[in-house]
């Protein structure tokens, strides 16, 4: 499933900027949507086994700070009670993260809001400085505008935080960034299931008519009383279960199936 931010926006067709997927196995009653109530950040509170997180997904446009300030004002009259994570596209460069490589992307980029809102939440940078994650489709040169940026509180739950070229979507200018948090959300247990694509019609033929050939006692062969009628439909059932259990495979579940 996905959540989407409550928009409120003026124009005819608002189209949100941030999405956050989340995996159908989690429980739904371990997370809620928090609703931000813009288009450029989305988020949610996940009741983690460490305790709960509040997770922001964020896109701030080129050369704006819409998302930044939208940000700001949400937590300014929302205050945190819980451990942050900031993700997303933030389209800012910085020595902090930019690494000392990209001077003159540095000093044309507005940062001050940026840096202070990073100061007064007290959260740090995950990503490690100079990791590339955007390519400029002019030089094709990578710089580095995707953060990762969380509270110090779960600084020890992290297991790992890197760009991966590997799961990059053909013809994308963006690495994803793969994040590890060393905790655990409720989830669905997943039990085999049968595989009726995959099913013996002879075997299933042959089982169905076997237990079907099976008299019932006391019951006429066509049931005139209602205990009659549920002994025979019991009996029903029974044989088509049978049969599925002998004929029909089951599933392998892996960790992305509904």
């Amino acid at each position: 499933m996905y959540t989407v931010s409550n928009i409120q926006d003026d124009g005819p067709q608002p189209v949100p900027h941030s999405i956050i997927l989340v995996n159908s196995n989690i429980l739904t009653d371990s997370y809620k949507q928090i609703h931000t109530e813009t288009k450029l950040v989305t988020a949610i509170s996940i009741l983690t086994a460490w305790g709960p997180l509040d997770l922001y997904n964020i896109y701030n446009s080129p050369g704006m700070d819409s998302a930044l300030v939208a940000l700001g004002t949400w937590l300014a009259e929302h205050p945190p009670t819980t451990a942050l994570l900031w993700l997303g596209n933030f389209n800012i460069h910085h020595p902090l993260w930019s690494g000392p490589a990209y001077p003159g992307q540095c000093q044309h980029s507005n940062t001050t809001l940026l840096i202070a809102l990073l100061a007064y939440h007290n959260m740090e940078c995950w990503l490690p400085v100079a990791t590339p994650t955007y390519q400029l489709d002019i030089h094709h040169t990578w710089s580095t505008i995707d953060l990762i940026c969380c509270s110090p509180e779960i600084l020890p739950l992290l297991t790992s935080c890197n760009a991966s070229p590997v799961a990059c979507l053909h013809g994308a200018d963006y690495l994803p960034i793969q994040t590890v948090v060393n905790t655990s959300v409720p989830c669905c247990s997943q039990t085999p299931k049968p595989n009726f694509h995959n099913t013996d019609l002879a075997k299933f033929h042959g089982t169905l008519v076997g237990q079907l050939q099976t008299p019932l006692q006391n019951v006429n062969q066509v049931p005139d009383c209602l205990s009659g009628l549920d002994t025979y439909i019991t009996h029903l059932t029974n044989a088509i279960q049978v049969a599925i259990s002998d004929a029909v495979p089951l599933t392998k579940p892996i960790p992305f199936t509904k």
